[in-house]
């Protein structure tokens, strides 16, 4: 947890499944016993140094148990250990989500919306009015992404270049976008620290 919180990460989630985990989106998965989850949501609180670093309690038992309310029952436990937020993977319907809210209420509950996943496709608004306080879309970069790529290198593939699908964009601008200009004035101030630290060990020197 402290290299967690060191990193300036503001919460983790703690899970329920056995090694080696899967995709909450895929089957086969299994969840260990309700004493095990509890150990582990409990070792987390412990080891944390900040109050406002966040234990999100998941469970993963809606698939791997096939029933809401041993998803309800694990969340319980677990906010009676330390978690600070429950998260439900793949609840099935708006009325499971509605279930969960309101029997873990007032304690707050995340909603994890894929594409075309397990759970119904809830806009952010519907995600709100159904009570959930956070919710989660995973695929929101990496499968556009995804899909850029492709094309782009289909495009490349089909034309021999990739001057269109770059639209006029050049190497610097993506190391501009992953902070090229910071990373310019930190060597600055690097340089001027040192500089500074010769000139005081060389006055240092001549005393």
């Amino acid at each position: 947890m402290q290299l967690f919180e060191g990193a300036g990460v503001a919460g983790v989630h703690i899970e329920d499944q056995t090694f080696p985990k899967r995709c909450g989106q895929l089957e086969g998965k299994d969840v260990v016993a309700l004493d095990e989850f509890l150990e582990r949501i409990a070792a987390a609180v412990q080891a944390r140094t900040d109050p406002e670093f966040v234990i999100i309690a998941r469970t993963d038992s809606r698939q791997a148990v096939g029933n809401i309310d041993e998803c309800i029952r694990r969340l319980k436990a677990a906010f009676d250990v330390g978690a600070d937020v429950g998260f439900v993977e793949s609840p099935m319907t708006k009325e499971e989500c509605k279930k969960v809210v309101e029997s873990l209420a007032p304690r707050p509950v995340l909603i994890n919306v894929l594409p075309h996943g397990l759970t119904p496709n809830l806009t952010t608004k519907e995600c709100a009015e159904l009570g959930f306080k956070l919710a989660i879309y995973p695929c929101t970069g990496f499968i556009p992404a995804m899909l850029a790529m492709q094309n782009s290198y289909r495009a490349l593939k089909e034309t021999g270049t990739d001057l269109e699908v770059c639209q006029g964009k050049q190497i610097r601008d993506f190391f501009i976008q992953m902070g090229l200009e910071e990373e310019f004035e930190y060597d600055k101030r690097m340089v001027e620290i040192a500089k500074k630290a010769i000139h005081e060990n060389m006055v240092a020197s001549d005393i």
